[in-house]
């Protein structure tokens, strides 16, 4: 540590436990022929005007079946503004045909704030069991077997603070985002590509309540390719080891030349333009300083650097993306029609 700089106290915030947010799932499949009977299928489904499960997308020229599936709650009732999952499949020409899954696995097996939960759970998963019986030939959770993780969103909220009240960091040199809400406060900051890895500081608590309320909620999430089979979903890691969160608070604890004037602006550029974008506005001199500071006063509360394989465990559980059922039927017409 430098010994110019003297890092704030800690104060670990009020801060969830790791979330998964999003789920892309690949499958690819070997016989093209099973990858007909069940593209039909899904086809017949979406047609299938009756049983209002499941709509057309826009469509894609690498996905020209693309359908959302709207599962009943608990009641029967279907809510199609809020959907369950997305089901995508290319060509059975195609030369790697592939079904895709897009979905947020705490809407198909968390309903965390039902007095039901069980009962729910239960039911949810004996509805998703019987589509995918009915179209893949197999369960839920057999078919996921299969996949390959494309995609996933990690997230973690703090209570208690906005986001004006951090900095968002990375060990990479990133491209930075920000965007400001209506009344011109900090309301998001993106770092890197959203076509390879990105992190993400959003107001968590205007998304869900209205940019009026008075709730502070900041969501961190990580949004990146893991590149895991399913079976090997436990063997993920720590991807928050790489975002660097500054409290801006610390700031306040600039030495000279760093005056009280100097250091308010330095905030306001550090919050709007992002890190790399206001250190580049610096003075040369004062560049190497501030980068030094920043270096030396991460929020030490940050990382889960010794919780990650508890926090990761838990969260492949509760949204059951963990289980492994007893038997996995191979993806073949034979073992579809038989």
């Amino acid at each position: 540590m430098s010994n110019l700089f003297k890092p704030a106290t800690p104060k670990k915030p009020d801060m969830s436990i790791v979330m998964i947010d999003k789920v892309s799932i690949v499958i690819n499949v070997d016989d093209p022929q099973y990858h007909g009977l069940v593209f039909s299928e899904l086809l017949n489904t979406i047609n299938d005007i009756d049983t209002p499960l499941a709509n057309h997308h826009k469509y894609s020229s690498a996905y020209p079946l693309s359908s959302t599936l709207f599962c009943p709650d608990i009641d029967g009732q279907i809510t199609t503004d809020n959907p369950a999952m997305t089901i995508q499949s290319t060509k059975t020409t195609h030369k790697r045909p592939h079904f895709r899954l897009e979905f947020n696995p705490h809407k198909l097996f968390v309903p965390a704030y039902s007095s039901k939960m069980d009962e729910e759970t239960d039911y949810m998963s004996c509805y998703l069991n019987e589509f995918f019986e009915g179209t893949f030939g197999m369960e839920f959770h057999q078919l996921i077997q299969h996949g390959k993780i494309t995609r996933m969103d990690l997230c973690v909220d703090i209570s208690g603070y906005s986001p004006s009240d951090f900095i968002l960091g990375s060990s990479h040199s990133l491209k930075s985002q920000n965007v400001l809400d209506k009344k011109g406060n900090l309301g998001s900051t993106y770092l890197g590509s959203s076509k390879s890895t990105q992190y993400v500081m959003y107001d968590k608590a205007a998304a869900l309540y209205g940019i009026d309320t008075d709730i502070k909620l900041t969501r961190f999430e990580w949004r990146g390719k893991p590149n895991l089979m399913i079976p090997n979903i436990h063997l993920a890691k720590n991807p928050f080891k790489t975002m660097r969160v500054h409290e801006l608070h610390s700031l306040d604890t600039l030495p000279a030349p760093f005056d009280v004037g100097y250091i308010a602006a330095l905030k306001d550029s550090l919050r709007f333009r992002g890190i790399r974008n206001a250190i580049k506005q610096q003075p040369k001199p004062r560049q190497k300083l501030i980068k030094n500071f920043l270096s030396d006063n991460k929020a030490e509360w940050w990382g889960f650097e010794d919780t990650w394989e508890d926090q990761w465990q838990r969260a492949i559980t509760w949204t059951m993306l963990s289980h492994k059922p007893s038997y996995v039927p191979s993806m073949t017409a034979k073992e579809l029609c038989g």
